[in-house]
């Protein structure tokens, strides 16, 4: 069976252009809404609303105006579907533009969304079937609305020819529709053959959609070169389009050893009024990585600065940041980085632990480790990890008393936390205490059998490596021992 999907044709929201068909018997302006309501962000859906009810307000016997807001509170509904108030003012909406021009699809193609939104496919379908209304016109909407309700039940090419009538179709919203033309022919069609269609699509309707969707694809076959061309042909007709600057400047640095190309891609890309906030931290996050590899430390740093400013999620961001400068192993550097992410992203439990284990592990500075680990605990106290981290960093400083009251609190906290667990067992056993390290080695192999590997060569179990129980424990046996 298909299924539908949305593709994610990049790492970043696709903003392309497109085309109109020649006839234009609607505002220009009037479609701009419709397509910004169609592909809106939820954080934009507000400010749409506003717009769309000043239509109502200015020309309360437009059926489209009713349609338009009609469209967004459907929207609306699918970020939140506990709210059902969304579905009725959708459902008032479209029966007021049916009441002021039947003959249009605008209340119709509500109401049919509206029963697709409630499990109805079939009612769905008849609010829009023709030969049960013989007066309601046929436009893109309602054929590209077909199409994605069989989607799961034609065959492949009777979908294609639906979305392909669909986009020849007046006013059709090639910014709509192309996303599920791509979907489709990535659920059916693989290597050569897709890109020979998406080529065919492309000839067709030349949206910079279809170009984007095949960069993509020959990048994930690692055909870096390819997908690198594939963007020039965009930026070709478009030097500015954000998503073909950014995606192409991460191939230069990242696949075809080319940093001055990708940060002068980076630039350009700043430098368009079109590039939103998500793409802006994007482009800075690169920008710094390029920077750090340049050693130029400074600049790296304020590029991740903004990064964390501008992000809408910042945990996303500052995650990926982190997890790169790991995967770099400049931990001089990471201990940087970390202290502005937490500037910019305050209250972040688990920056002042990664912190902390850096700067104990990696660093040898316990001390402020355990300023770090203690933040985060502070933050969030019910972290036995972060219990277990501050008790190897006093581990680390020989510190074994100490160690151990940090290693039961994580214990205490999960009982289930087998690393805890075997790393008290580790410190009784360096503190004399035979017969509890036996008792703790025994509860963390019961939770995770593999630690028995790690232990045969512990040196922190050489007080007991030769003792009867030890050595049945870590070779898989199940000794009777007193508690």
């Amino acid at each position: 069976m298909r299924k539908w999907l949305l593709i994610n044709a990049c790492v970043i929201g696709l903003t392309i252009s497109y085309f109109h068909s020649p006839l234009m018997a609607m505002p220009e302006k009037d479609l701009e809404l419709e397509l910004k309501i169609w592909t809106a962000e939820p954080r934009e859906f507000p400010q749409l609303e506003r717009e769309a009810t000043r239509l109502i307000q200015l020309n309360s016997k437009s059926s489209f105006a009713h349609y338009l807001v009609g469209h967004l509170y459907i929207r609306m509904f699918a970020e939140n579907p506990t709210n059902m108030s969304l579905l009725r003012k959708a459902s008032e909406m479209g029966q007021q533009a049916i009441e002021l021009n039947p003959e249009k699809d605008h209340g119709h193609i509500i109401i049919s969304e509206i029963l697709d939104s409630m499990g109805q496919p079939e009612n769905a379908l008849k609010v829009i079937d023709k030969s049960l209304n013989p007066s309601l016109n046929e436009t893109w909407r309602t054929t590209f609305l077909r199409a994605k309700l069989l989607g799961n039940k034609l065959k492949h090419k009777e979908v294609i020819e639906l979305l392909n009538k669909s986009m020849h179709m007046e006013n059709a919203q090639w910014k709509v529709v192309v996303p599920y033309v791509i979907a489709h022919l990535q659920s059916e069609l693989e290597g050569e053959i897709l890109v020979s269609e998406i080529e065919k699509w492309y000839k067709r309707f030349p949206s910079d959609l279809f170009l984007l969707s095949l960069a993509i694809n020959y990048s994930n076959r690692q055909e870096y070169l390819k997908a690198h061309k594939t963007y020039l042909r965009i930026l070709t007709k478009n030097k500015y389009q954000p998503e073909s600057l950014i995606n192409d400047g991460m191939l230069l640095y990242k696949h075809l050893n080319q940093p001055n190309k990708a940060s002068k891609k980076f630039k350009s890309a700043l430098k368009n009024s079109k590039l939103n906030q998500k793409m802006e931290s994007i482009v800075h996050v690169h920008l710094g990585f390029i920077e750090m590899d340049r050693l130029k430390f400074k600049n790296s740093r304020k590029n991740f600065r903004q990064a964390v400013k501008k992000a809408i999620n910042k945990t996303e961001i500052v995650d990926y940041i982190v997890k790169n400068i790991q995967q770099k192993e400049k931990w001089n550097e990471f201990e940087k980085v970390v202290e502005i992410l937490n500037e910019e992203f305050p209250g972040n439990s688990i920056l002042y632990a990664l912190l902390g284990e850096v700067q104990s592990a990696k660093l040898g500075k316990h001390k402020r480790a355990i300023e770090s680990f203690n933040s985060a605990i502070v933050l969030e106290p019910s972290r036995s990890d972060y219990y277990n981290g501050l008790g190897l960093t006093y581990y680390r400083l020989k510190k074994y008393s100490a160690a151990i009251q940090y290693f039961r609190q994580a214990v205490a906290i999960d009982p289930q936390d087998a690393t805890a667990q075997y790393n008290e067992a580790c410190m009784l056993s360096l503190l004399g205490n035979t017969q509890e390290s036996l008792s703790s080695l025994y509860k963390a192999l019961l939770l995770n059998p593999s630690l028995a590997e790690k232990a045969k060569g512990d040196p922190d179990f050489n007080n007991i490596k030769t003792n009867k129980i030890f050595v049945e424990l870590i070779s898989g046996g199940k000794p009777e021992i007193s508690h």
